[in-house]
């Protein structure tokens, strides 16, 4: 779908939009005002030209969804939240306050230019006319064949990104089920020692055999097939990427998690033990 036809599927979104929110019927200020800028917005973007696209991105802007601050994201809500920090930088160099394109296009920055190029122009004949004309006209061909060339690029560059993106996706997919798979192995593993256990003793399980319960499972299998990444600390996570995956190295262990044999004994026998051993 070409950026032309996108456009126009915005246009009758904002105008689907707008003719729902002003079918409302109770009063609500925060819609009143969303109808009075969208209304604003579809005004600019039904003008065609420099405008129109400017208004059409804003509407794209404001209705991203802002997303979730977690702790903890997975790939998905990563590249999610990525994708939003570019819209934000590229909101407010477009069409920010700040932007220089904004400032391009103010009244004020126009009527300086023109008040230059009349005083420019009003000092020279026809013939310093025409060559001036021929090297703005010369001028303005070379920068729209060379944006064209550079919105080509961006073009690919971003498709080239997509594709990344979703590779990045499939790949941590599959590392996230090869994990599950791993975690429930051990689980099964954890489990059975405990009915070996449980089998072998003439009374009922007590909080005490936790321990010997910890040394069976260690011994029988030394390294579990999942283990977690280890934490970084606020710090840590400050640093460049190889500092914080030799941060991980060091803190990585290599024996199966009391905390987590703790919580899986707990589970199957319905005992609270809670001293570290």
């Amino acid at each position: 779908m070409s950026d032309e036809d996108e456009d126009k599927e915005l246009i009758i979104q904002m105008q689907a939009e707008l003719k729902y929110l002003k079918s409302q019927s109770d009063h609500n200020p925060d819609r009143e005002k969303w109808i009075k800028e969208l209304t604003e917005i579809l005004k600019s973007a039904q003008e065609g030209g420099y405008q129109s696209r400017m208004a059409i991105f804003k509407y794209s802007f404001l209705r991203t969804s802002i997303p979730e601050k977690k702790k903890n994201r997975n790939i998905s809500e990563a590249i999610e939240a990525e994708d939003y920090i570019d819209l934000m930088n590229d909101y407010h160099l477009y069409v920010g306050d700040a932007s220089p394109i904004t400032e391009f296009f103010s009244q004020s920055f126009l009527n300086t230019l023109g008040q230059g190029l009349e005083s420019e122009f009003e000092a020279m004949d026809r013939e310093e006319l025409i060559q001036a004309a021929l090297e703005y006209a010369f001028h303005t061909e070379f920068l729209e064949r060379k944006n064209h060339v550079l919105l080509e690029k961006i073009r690919f560059l971003e498709d080239k990104l997509s594709s990344i993106k979703a590779k990045r996706i499939l790949l941590a997919k599959k590392k996230g089920a090869g994990r599950v798979k791993k975690f429930q192995s051990d689980t099964e593993f954890a489990t059975e020692i405990y009915h070996q256990l449980a089998a072998e003793l003439n009374r009922a399980i007590e909080p005490g055999d936790f321990v010997e319960y910890l040394f069976r499972v260690r011994e029988g299998r030394p390294v579990p097939l999942f283990i977690p990444k280890a934490r970084l600390t606020a710090e840590e996570k400050e640093q460049m990427l190889v500092e914080q995956n030799v941060a991980r190295d060091v803190k990585a262990r290599q024996e199966w998690s009391e905390a987590r044999l703790r919580k899986l004994f707990m589970k199957l026998s319905g005992l609270n033990t809670t001293r570290k051993v």
